[in-house]
C-alpha cells in the first residue's frame, strides 16, 4: 500500500539539541521494502522538517508519514476555538511562533487559548503544565479542574484500559507530556500540507481520508500523514544506543513489514458508529490500534 514509510519522533524543545545525538530531539527513520535508512538525528525542528520535506519531494510513489503526537483533542463543546483536522494545524501555524533555533511561545499561546476557552465553559481552560516562570492567570503549573472537558481522547482512554500510559494532550510539561509537541508538531504538519511540491498529494488520516479504504484517494503518489505511538512497537532488538532512534526504526519497520498495511488504518471493530465519527472528525486516532 505504501512504497515509503517515515516515522518521526518529534520535539518541543526551546533550544537546539547538542551536536552529539541525544534523546528529546527529533529523530527520523525512513525506508522502503528494499532500502531502510539509518535513523537521522536533528538538532532542531526546522532541520527535521526540512529533511522530511526533502524525502517526500524526492519520492514519487505512495508514502505514509507517522508523527508521535496527538492530532486532535478530546471532543468538548468549545466551538471553533479548537478546530479539528487541518483547521487545527492551521491554527497552530498562524498563532505559534517557532523560530529556527527552536525558541517558541507555546506557553503564552496555551494561556491565550485557555483564556478564550474559559469564556465558553464552566471553569478554567484545559491546558496546563509549564515552568513556574511561564505560569500566569490563565496557565497553571498544576492540572485544573475542568469537569466539562474530558482529560483524554477515546484513543488515549482505550490504550490506558490496555495498560499503556499515553498522556493527555492538555498536559504541556513534565514527564511523559505530549501537549507541547502537539503545538509545534501540528504547525509542522500544516507546513508539509501547504508546501508547493507536496500540497496536492497530502491527506491527514483519518480526518481527510476516512479509514483504510479511501486513504490513498486513488492516487499513486499520495502522502498520508498519521499519528503514531512508538511505544507500541518493540524497539529492544534494534541496534542503537538511543531509545528515540530505536523507537522510530521499530515503528517504521512494523508498518513496512505488516502483511496488511490497510488494516493498520482501521479502528477497532468494537467502536460504535458514533465513536468512529468522533475519532474521524474530531479527536483523531493512532495508527495500528485496531483491537
Amino acid at each position: 500500500m505504501f512504497d515509503l514509510v517515515i516515522a518521526v519522533d518529534w520535539s518541543a524543545a526551546s533550544s537546539p539539541g547538542p551536536v552529539k545525538p541525544s534523546e528529546q530531539r527529533p529523530w527520523i527513520a525512513a525506508g522502503s521494502q528494499g532500502d531502510r535508512d539509518e535513523p537521522s538525528y536533528h538538532r532542531t525542528r526546522s532541520d527535521a522538517l526540512a529533511r522530511i520535506i526533502e524525502i517526500l519531494s524526492d519520492h514519487r510513489g505512495t508514502c505514509l508519514i507517522g508523527l508521535d503526537f496527538a492530532f486532535g483533542y478530546p471532543n468538548p463543546e468549545i466551538g471553533p476555538l479548537l478546530p479539528t483536522g487541518r483547521g487545527l494545524c492551521s491554527l497552530f501555524d498562524a498563532r505559534l511562533t517557532d523560530q529556527p533555533n527552536d525558541h517558541n511561545d507555546r506557553f503564552e499561546l496555551a494561556a491565550e487559548l485557555n483564556r478564550d476557552i474559559s469564556e465558553r465553559v464552566s471553569g478554567p481552560g484545559p491546558f496546563w503544565g509549564c515552568p513556574a516562570a511561564n505560569a500566569s492567570e490563565f496557565l497553571s503549573t498544576k492540572k485544573p479542574e475542568t469537569p466539562s472537558i474530558p482529560e483524554y481522547r477515546m484513543i488515549d482512554a482505550h490504550l490506558r484500559s490496555r495498560g499503556e500510559r499515553p498522556q493527555s494532550p492538555w498536559k504541556l510539561a513534565y514527564a511523559g507530556s505530549v501537549g507541547s509537541q502537539v503545538f509545534t508538531g501540528l504547525k509542522a504538519v500544516h507546513q508539509i500540507t501547504q508546501h508547493p511540491a507536496l500540497a496536492h498529494r497530502c491527506k491527514i488520516w483519518p480526518f481527510e481520508t476516512g479509514w483504510a479504504a479511501a486513504a490513498l484517494a486513488g492516487r499513486n503518489d499520495s502522502i498520508v500523514i498519521a499519528e503514531i505511538y512508538p511505544t507500541l512497537a518493540e524497539h529492544r532488538p534494534v541496534d542503537h544506543p538511543i531509545k528515540d532512534a530505536r523507537q522510530v526504526v521499530a515503528q517504521r519497520d512494523l508498518i513496512l513489514d505488516a502483511t496488511n498495511q490497510a488494516a493498520l488504518l482501521e479502528p477497532p471493530a468494537s467502536l460504535t458508529d458514533a465513536e468512529r465519527h468522533t475519532a474521524q472528525h474530531h479527536e483523531g486516532w493512532i495508527l495500528g490500534v485496531n483491537d
